[in-house]
């Protein structure tokens, strides 16, 4: 196969609502999610060793996808036990990104090379090598905020694609949805930046700080340090983006990735419209950069290179989230993701079907 990669067509599930606020209770909603998926049919199955004090579930690609052998854990483990903290630059650093743990405080890691029952951690919070031995590993970063408060997940949702899936959330109010990304996410830009399938596996994290990871105004970041999705940060517990580097071996590096919006915190960067001169509806692509760290900390300029586009999403004018795109003959065309469930005035993207 070769680049361009093939076009995705996503699937946008029901809102599910959680028994109750505690990590169990939202774990057993997402995988009502999942269940309820049709078409692009990625599945979950209660992660290894997880317990009632440590619950996770472990997501799986779709069978017959390109990437069946991608494998996602989520879970919220009591304490730091054992498992690879996932640190803001690479994965072989030894300070962890992430610190808050217990309240239901979510954590999330993938791997894009299967997942081997018999190597894996006898419990999934108590050991390295989360999907087995030679299996690469992100490590985790924390990707859903604790119970309590604002904090609590009250509703939930899926939209996936053959090979890529989101879990979008809402917490106390319509105004405070977030969602976390991953799967093959990123297209390279040439053969010799991509893994040997021409894909770039990774995910992007809200986080378990902001209760708010997408503002009204979310559509413009001046630099690394923004706590919102689609940014990245070295400070703990904010939100977080990565792919693997197909330049690596093993799992010997895991660098950050950061979706530039803008260049200032300014209003005139936001993106406020995507007509094309004849009036029809233009699909910005939302870009991924590999962030630029000198001696530990972020540098200015804060990117050091191109990674690619963000598959399956661009940018729209202002809208809620949920609502669905159609073209003239009422096809969904897409499925718009923004920070709320009821106002059509904060920025907006689109997971978008590109065939």
């Amino acid at each position: 196969m070769a680049l361009p990669l093939p076009a995705l067509t996503f699937e946008q599930t029901a809102i599910f609502t959680p028994a109750s606020n505690s990590a169990a209770d939202v774990l057993t909603a997402i995988e009502a999610a999942f269940a309820a998926l049709s078409t692009n049919q990625w599945t979950t199955a209660r992660a290894k060793g997880e317990d009632a004090s440590n619950p996770a579930i472990r997501i799986t690609a779709p069978a017959g996808s390109a990437i069946a052998e991608f494998n996602a854990i989520l879970g919220a483990p009591a304490g730091a036990g054992g498992f690879t903290q996932a640190s803001y630059r690479d994965y072989t650093m030894t300070a962890a990104a992430d610190n808050k743990f217990g309240s239901a405080t979510m954590w999330l890691a993938v791997g894009p090379d299967g997942f081997d029952e018999g190597s894996a951690p006898a419990n999934w919070y108590s050991g390295a090598n989360a999907f087995g031995t030679g299996k690469r590993e992100s490590g985790y970063w924390t990707a859903l905020n604790g119970s309590g408060g604002g904090s609590s997940v009250s509703k939930l949702w899926v939209v996936a694609s053959a090979e890529t899936c989101a879990i979008c959330f809402r917490y106390a109010s319509d105004n405070n949805c977030g969602f976390m990304y991953f799967g093959a996410i990123v297209e390279g830009v040439n053969a010799a930046n991509v893994e040997s399938d021409d894909r770039l596996y990774g995910m992007c994290t809200p986080g378990s700080n902001n209760t708010q990871p997408m503002d009204q105004v979310w559509s413009y970041q001046s630099g690394l340090q923004k706590d919102e999705i689609l940014g990245h940060g070295n400070v703990a517990n904010w939100a977080h983006a990565g792919v693997f580097d197909p330049a690596s071996a093993g799992a010997a590096s895991f660098p950050a990735v950061v979706s530039r919006r803008g260049t200032s915190s300014a209003n005139a960067q936001r993106i406020l419209g995507v007509e094309t001169f004849d009036g029809g509806l233009a699909g910005p692509p939302i870009e991924s950069w590999r962030g630029r760290y000198v001696g530990g900390t972020t540098q200015a300029p804060y990117y050091a290179g191109f990674c690619g586009r963000l598959r399956g999403t661009f940018y729209t004018p202002f809208g809620n989230a949920r609502s669905i795109l159609l073209d003239t003959s009422a096809a969904a065309q897409g499925y718009r993701m923004s920070g709320s469930l009821s106002a059509g005035t904060y920025d907006a993207f689109v997971f978008g079907n590109e065939g």
